[in-house]
């Protein structure tokens, strides 16, 4: 792939993320602030793979775009959190944590605005373009994808923690969000296959989404629960975190069986 295609996708990309970040400032809508995040990573599974390329060593996603990215992070989480405990305080006589976490989706806010504020997106244009390798071969995106499978696999070889598939399923999504650049930017099919569907790839990532989603709702209830609230909240808090780990048990299992099913093996070039 000739490196003035892959200019495009990086302009592309970058331009869609500026157009978000002025589209969010002041609004903080809920789809702007997911489809930034998914740009953004769509922009870092790309640089991750051009990274392949021995004239690419210092490719590399600009530091004040990763701010924009993980400052998004908390206002999300705490966009889709909001609405999933705000009917079980409806009737509380105290609603002290809801405040909490409204003071704490303020801040987050702030802290977006501010990184939005700092970024220069012609500047992190140069910067990428300037380090852009002069073409992306097919050996390299082999083994980009070689690479991801083999850490997937020992992934699921010692799931100790959350984190480990959390870890599993940003490898899955670069896989993912790579193929759909080849499908929608290049117009081309991806020159590498999987031995699985792009169906069944993404329906490992949906389980991988909603079980990570419910890990950080845990998490929210696990931080607040005991920061001196009224006695009837923290029994509430309490009854949604064991009414949620028994779900979170479901769900995991749920997810294990799914990449397990997908046999990611050995990879080869594309037919098509």
């Amino acid at each position: 792939m000739k490196k003035a295609y892959l200019e495009e996708v990086i302009n592309k990309r970058l331009l869609h993320m500026k157009t978000l970040c002025a589209q969010i400032t002041g609004t903080y809508d809920i789809e702007d602030i997911h489809d930034l995040r998914v740009e953004y990573k769509k922009l870092r599974a790309f640089i991750r793979l051009l990274q392949g390329e021995e004239e690419s060593s210092k490719l590399k996603v600009p530091g004040k775009l990763k701010a924009i990215y993980e400052t998004a992070g908390p206002v999300r989480d705490l966009q889709l959190f909001l609405p999933l405990v705000n009917p079980y305080f409806s009737q509380q006589p105290s609603q002290q944590y809801l405040e909490r976490l409204q003071q704490k989706s303020s801040h987050a806010k702030n802290d977006l605005q501010q990184a939005i504020e700092k970024a220069s997106f012609d500047k992190a244009e140069e910067s990428i373009l300037s380090n852009l390798p002069k073409s992306l071969r097919i050996g390299t995106v082999k083994k980009f994808v070689q690479h991801k499978i083999t850490a997937i696999q020992t992934g699921l070889l010692s799931i100790h923690h959350d984190e480990d598939l959390h870890t599993i399923r940003k490898q899955l999504k670069d896989l993912i969000y790579n193929i759909k650049t080849y499908r929608n930017d290049f117009n081309q099919p991806f020159p590498v296959s999987l031995g699985n569907s792009e169906e069944d790839l993404n329906h490992a990532a949906h389980l991988l989404g909603k079980y990570n989603d419910l890990c950080f709702a845990l998490t929210f209830l696990q931080t607040h629960k005991e920061e001196g609230l009224p006695e009837n909240e923290t029994r509430l808090l309490e009854h949604l975190e064991s009414e949620w780990l028994t779900e979170k048990e479901t769900r995991q299992a749920e997810v294990i069986q799914k990449l397990t099913d997908l046999h990611l093996g050995p990879v080869q070039l594309s037919k098509a």
